[in-house]
């Protein structure tokens, strides 16, 4: 493995702030050509941390070239070889480059403990460009996938910032919720940064309690509207059906005398009859309270035979 590359691409002055840090990569570099995969593995990591210690330190080119140099020999689909994208990624010279890489490691390495990072960057990427659309199907795929990551809490906090933006007050209210539950006690930007934009949601929470409140008292008012007019409609159809309700009786004397009327209603009772006297003067001695005009004919007609005077009429309202 050669370094050639990083040291054409830096520059007489920053090469000289730079050849500490590329004399210990070349150390790297030299032995691991007869290394275990584990050692090798391990000075890939180094190697990898040298090249952002160099773009730190003013030399990004010369950080890339490094980035590439363990890419080459790292084996396609490694672990090294994922971090080698995700390195190449995060100094790429331009934010395009940088998708691909990301995006590579997405699609074709997606269980990788990069992953989550490089959704992360997708994300934060695409809203930089403008494009919420993207980055909210990132976001949602990282809450998706690494429920558990350690990219979770940010996510969670950029999928707040981008529904607040498109004015999904609750879901970004319930995701910086979640941001806040798992950013780490110690990150202190990261808790202010969601309190921040959190501030509106207690807002947001006390107007949907106030609507779901009004609701329910429109509903309740409602009900009992319509219970009233359900009641009143009972009753007019109560009386209606009472008033269409004709009841028929058989007539058998009048007297002025409330006394006459009850010695003749007694007899009759005595005979079996469900004789009554009314109450209004003159006073009508009548026989029963029949459904239909022609069972009261029936009994009028029999009593006629009896030698009794007997005439139907509509029955008293009780």
């Amino acid at each position: 493995m050669r370094l050639a590359g990083p040291l054409r691409l830096v520059g007489r002055r920053a090469l000289r702030a730079a050849l500490p840090l590329l004399a210990t990569a070349l150390a790297l570099l030299g032995g691991t050509a007869g290394g275990q995969q584990a050692a090798a593995s391990s000075r890939a990591d180094s190697l990898y941390a040298l090249a952002q210690r160099l773009a730190l330190a003013g030399n990004t080119a010369a950080g890339r070239a490094l980035v590439d140099s363990v890419l080459r020999s790292a084996p396609t689909g490694s672990p090294d070889y994922v971090n080698g994208l995700f390195w190449r990624a995060t100094l790429a010279a331009s934010g395009e480059e940088a998708r691909q890489d990301y995006l590579r490691i997405v699609v074709e390495y997606p269980l990788s403990a990069r992953a989550e990072h490089a959704l992360l960057r997708l994300a934060q990427y695409a809203l930089s460009r403008g494009d919420t659309a993207a980055a909210r199907e990132h976001l949602e795929r990282l809450g998706r996938e690494h429920p558990a990551g350690t990219t979770r809490a940010q996510g969670a906090f950029w999928l707040g910032r981008v529904l607040l933006d498109e004015g999904a007050v609750q879901p970004a209210c319930a995701a910086l919720d979640t941001a806040l539950a798992r950013a780490a006690p110690g990150d202190v930007e990261l808790r202010n940064q969601v309190a921040y934009y959190a501030r509106s949601c207690a807002a947001a929470r006390q107007a949907e309690a106030d609507s779901v409140r009004a609701d329910s008292l429109r509903a309740d008012s409602v009900a009992r509207a319509d219970s009233a007019r359900r009641a009143s409609a009972t009753d007019r159809a109560g009386r209606a059906a009472a008033r269409g309700a004709t009841r028929w009786s058989v007539q058998v004397a009048a007297f002025s005398s409330k006394a006459d009327a009850d010695r003749l209603a007694q007899r009759l009772v005595s005979r079996g009859l469900d004789a009554r006297v009314t109450t209004d003067r003159p006073y009508r001695v009548r026989i029963g309270r029949f459904a239909t005009r022609s069972e009261a004919l029936a009994l009028a007609t029999r009593l006629r035979a009896e030698k009794t005077t007997a005439i139907v009429v509509e029955a008293e309202r009780p």
